[in-house]
């Protein structure tokens, strides 16, 4: 046999296997089990934002009408405003025990400060009015209701409320010329126009506010899986560099929504819950990947002990950008050997030192390299690999070596295994 290093492959059996599988499984369990633990820990907690963050808005609707009960124009709608304190009161007996409760409850809200915003202008427009005619009141009437909203008009429906007011300037022109008859014609138009308007800023609104809440609700639902991905463990261990892209990322989908950008961040946001799918899976895959090189570490190390073996030193040793476990052991006749594991797919590597060789005619006339002492050694650490362990090694290769040599025919479980080699694939039995 030569001076070269010697290499042989191996695997794990099918029982080692089924261990392994069976062990990687629970682990991912147990993993999966806090992460959720830790997902409804945060639901509860949105959940408790939400409730609270309800409960200050309606604080604030019932401040306004409280403080609009005690001006004067309040008499003008008091049965509205009574209406409305009671719908008020029968909201905030609401049970908010979940999402959509909360939801259905801020839209009865939302609709009742809307109400709120109208009685408001009513009463306003009633207490300015008390002295001008009926037509002088409407006209004043529709100018505090479109004051109320007049950032929503120009956001949802601008070409409408300049149409709106426009004519309703026509209708004061006539009144200041006290035309009433033509005011009359005309504001029956207006009022259909005012309604119309209304009617589509509201409707406009609404998809907005949709569009608005869907891309918080995924927002919030990615940034809740982002702070799991930055507490777990073994997610930061293997991939903590795409983690804190990710979170980059994921803060740039909230200025996308700051910006109004609904459609745009929703696609963000799914396209990042994909990406948290795949660093889990690959945290996974490499965390199992790790036990199975420690597996096949520990498993060596007992087989060469095992066989009279002294274990010197375990070290990591860098290969083509992975980490290689060498095992350096001796016996007490001053003979030994490094072993090398590899990290990834590759063959195991044996190195023997201080046993005898010798260079013999090969079958095809050229020197060949002979170590039968070295190749029975191995052959039993490899023996004890399979029979204690279930790790199989395949069949020695080294550099040198005549394929044709007969040499000696070692039996293991029922297996020839001819000590050609000293370079095996790894493998452990599955069962």
């Amino acid at each position: 046999m030569s001076g070269s290093p010697k290499y042989s492959d191996v695997r794990l059996s099918q029982e080692a296997k089924r261990r392994l599988r069976e062990e990687n499984r629970r682990r991912a369990e147990e993993r999966a089990a806090r992460r959720a633990a830790e997902a409804e820990r945060r639901r509860k907690e949105r959940l408790h934002q939400s409730q609270a963050a309800f409960k200050a808005r309606l604080g604030e609707g019932k401040k306004e009408l409280t403080t609009f009960a005690g001006a004067s124009a309040s008499r003008h709608v008091a049965d509205s405003l009574r209406q409305l304190q009671a719908r008020l009161a029968q909201i905030e007996q609401t049970t908010l025990a979940s999402e959509d409760e909360i939801a259905r409850a801020d839209k009865d809200l939302h609709h009742a400060r809307r109400e709120l915003k109208q009685i408001i202008a009513r009463g306003k427009a009633a207490e300015d009015a008390q002295n001008l005619q009926e037509e002088a009141a409407t006209v004043l009437r529709w100018k505090y209701q479109a004051a109320e909203d007049r950032q929503g008009s120009r956001q949802f429906d601008p070409e409408g409320l300049a149409r709106f007011e426009a004519a309703l300037g026509e209708v004061e022109e006539r009144l200041a010329r006290r035309n009433l008859v033509g005011a009359r014609r005309v504001m029956i138009a207006v009022g259909q126009q005012f309604e119309q308007h209304r009617g589509e800023v509201e409707k406009r609104r609404g998809l907005w506010l949709a569009r608005k809440q869907a891309s918080q609700v995924a927002l919030a639902r990615l940034q809740e899986r982002i702070v799991g991905l930055q507490s777990d463990q073994l997610a930061q261990r293997w991939e903590a560099p795409t983690i804190t892209d990710i979170s980059e990322r994921a803060r740039q989908v909230g200025e996308i929504v700051e910006r109004n950008q609904f459609e745009h961040a929703m696609r963000e946001a799914d396209k990042l819950q994909a990406e948290v799918d795949r660093v889990l899976k690959a945290a996974e895959e490499r965390q199992c990947h790790q036990q199975n090189q420690e597996y096949f570490v520990q498993s060596t190390v007992g087989a060469l002990q095992d066989c009279g073996f002294i274990v010197d030193a375990i070290s990591q040793s860098p290969q083509d950008g992975s980490t290689d476990t060498v095992i350096q052991v001796h016996k007490l006749d001053g003979r030994g050997m490094t072993v090398s594991v590899p990290h990834g797919n590759g063959p195991l590597t044996w190195d023997p030192y201080g046993f005898p060789r010798r260079i013999e005619q090969g079958s095809d006339g050229c020197p060949a390299a002979v170590c039968d002492e070295a190749v029975e050694e191995i052959e039993a650490v490899q023996e004890r690999l399979s029979a204690d362990y279930g790790v199989e090694t395949s069949q020695l290769t080294w550099v040198g070596q005549d394929p044709n040599r007969p040499g000696k025919v070692t039996r293991k479980n029922g297996c020839q295994v001819r000590p050609h080699s000293s370079q095996q694939t790894l493998q452990a039995r599955s069962p």
